[in-house]
C-alpha cells in the first residue's frame, strides 16, 4: 500500500476534519492527523486487516 493509498483509506474512514494534511513528495511521506483523532486512527491502523500496523514509528506534536 503506498502512502496515497493509505492516505485514501483514511480519508474515508475519518474524513477531511481528522486527516488534516500530507506531503508525498518529501523524502518521508507523511499524513498528519488531528489531535482529537490520534487514538483513533492508530487503533484502526493496528487492527484493520488492510493495514495491521504494529510499530509506530514517528509522533510528533
Amino acid at each position: 500500500m503506498t502512502a496515497e493509498d493509505l492516505h485514501k483509506l483514511l480519508v474515508s474512514e475519518f474524513g477531511e476534519t481528522k486527516i488534516t494534511g500530507s506531503n508525498f513528495t518529501a523524502k518521508d511521506p507523511w499524513i498528519e492527523v488531528a489531535a482529537a483523532a490520534i487514538v483513533d486512527v492508530a487503533r484502526f491502523l493496528k487492527h484493520d486487516e488492510r493495514t495491521q500496523f504494529d510499530h509506530l514509528n514517528d509522533l510528533t506534536g
